[in-house]
């Protein structure tokens, strides 16, 4: 049986928490194992987030040293299985809203404890919602929803397809393309944009350019990407043709880095920052709205990876029980 008020009724869980990557997992893991009542939410069919898109060794992953993203996204899975997360997938979330709190008239009461809802508690409560499921109330919510690729303008056609020959960030995709024998281009100055250039090389790529307005690479990446390669500055793209600056490519791959996932969050209007992630408290991981915690590389909180993200799953989860159990 959980704190924070799961003596009555079943219908208001202590935690909405949209994301099933691994901030939201950790946040969700450690909830349940406090003795709350979490409930995950994620748009896709399963567990992990990028991670399971990811199919490259993580030489970053210190618990798990060579697990790839599938390795890394069936650990997360089953964490959740053991813990008894209440786990909806294929279920993306559109709106999250807050309720009324709760008047201070006689009614109160009565209400805390039929609801079973602390003296901490008592902040009224939240609404996720969405298109062909019944919402689903909460005490709390976490914004774990990550972040996606930027650069889908430059690669979508008229009609808002993807086109052939273009790929947009990292992942499965660049994992399962041929490039034995072709001339690919890469866009971005990034890490992501150093590293698919030395894979796609090693690949069996006739050649390989990297096009990048600025570097900002690691200095261990650019050491090992021959100069020759980068072309640095402006560049003109025409997707349709498959060209840069002119030269036409077998393949561009775009590394433009990521922007945040905030399409549900316009009724609850967080503070952003100036890049537009969402601004928290750094000992809470709460938001500027009374309630809602963030966490994960929607928040840019730490430097991004899977164990810093998990971190922040802790840092919000120790904040809403001291929360619920004041």
């Amino acid at each position: 049986m959980g704190k924070g008020g799961n003596t009555g009724h079943q219908d208001i869980h202590d935690a909405l928490i949209v994301g099933a990557g691994p901030a939201g997992v950790s946040c969700a893991v450690w909830l349940a194992n406090l003795g709350f009542r979490p409930v995950l939410f994620d748009a896709a069919s399963h567990v992990g987030g990028l991670c399971h898109g990811n199919p490259f060794p993580d030489p970053w992953m210190v618990p798990l040293p060579g697990a790839d993203g599938h390795a890394v996204a069936g650990q997360l899975a089953r964490s959740v299985a053991e813990a008894g997360i209440d786990l909806r997938l294929d279920t993306r979330v559109k709106q999250i809203q807050r309720q009324s709190r709760l008047e201070g008239n006689a009614s109160v009461g009565a209400q805390r404890a039929q609801e079973g809802v602390s003296a901490g508690a008592a902040h009224g409560s939240f609404v996720v919602s969405g298109s062909g499921w019944l919402p689903v109330r909460g005490r709390t919510v976490v914004l774990a929803t990550g972040v996606r690729a930027r650069g889908w303008q430059l690669a979508a056609a008229p009609g808002g397809t993807i086109l052939p020959g273009i790929i947009v960030g990292p992942g499965g995709a660049v994992a399962r393309q041929e490039y034995k024998g072709r001339h690919v281009a890469i866009l971005g100055g990034g890490d992501n944009a150093f590293e698919n250039a030395l894979y796609v090389a090693e690949r069996g790529a006739a050649s390989v350019t990297v096009h990048a307005r600025n570097v900002r690479a690691q200095q261990q990446l650019c050491n090992r990407v021959p100069d020759h390669w980068v072309h640095r500055g402006a560049y003109a793209v025409d997707p349709s043709a498959l060209s840069v600056n002119g030269r036409r490519y077998d393949l561009i791959l775009v590394f433009y880095g990521w922007e945040p996932v905030t399409d549900c969050l316009e009724a609850l209007s967080p503070q952003l920052d100036d890049n537009g992630f969402v601004s928290t408290d750094w000992y809470t991981a709460q938001t500027s709205v009374d309630g809602v915690y963030a966490i994960g590389e929607l928040t840019r909180r730490q430097h991004p990876c899977v164990l810093t993200a998990m971190a922040d799953g802790v840092v919000a989860a120790k904040a809403i029980q001291a929360r619920l159990e004041r």
